[in-house]
């Protein structure tokens, strides 16, 4: 398990994010390593979910509503993942129909990685 913190660095986090980065390159190293062996090795990065880390940083901000309207806003489909949506992007990486992605990292973000930024459709149309 990563995170898109492996990729995108999230304030007060340098730890986090850095030992993230590190478990994408062990599992493209070990899927390498190990690959001619028949070892299949992918790392799965989900960005907010409404489990563990997410749910601590809501429950401890000064102002839990607009902590979670932000991070809304940030996701292209204006909600945070159920940690059972991850749960199948994993499922999908134990099943046979992996085998032609070893060392693959899958995000499962609900598109917030597809672009640095984006429109929340309140600043109005740009056409």
């Amino acid at each position: 398990m990563a995170s898109v913190n492996a990729t995108l660095a999230e304030q007060q986090l340098g730890i986090y994010n850095a030992t993230k980065a590190a478990v994408r390159q062990l599992a493209r190293t070990v899927a390498l390593d190990h690959s001619r062996s028949g070892v299949r090795v992918n790392v799965l990065s989900p960005g907010p979910m409404l489990a563990g880390l997410f749910k601590r940083h809501l429950e401890s901000a000064t102002d839990s509503d607009k902590f979670l309207a932000t991070r809304l806003a940030r996701q292209p489909g204006c909600r945070i993942l159920e940690a059972r949506e991850v749960a199948q992007a994993a499922m999908f990486l134990l099943s046979s129909g992996s085998t032609a992605v070893p060392g693959a990292d899958l995000v499962a973000d609900g598109g917030l990685t597809a672009s640095f930024d984006f429109r929340t459709g309140e600043e109005g149309a740009s056409i």
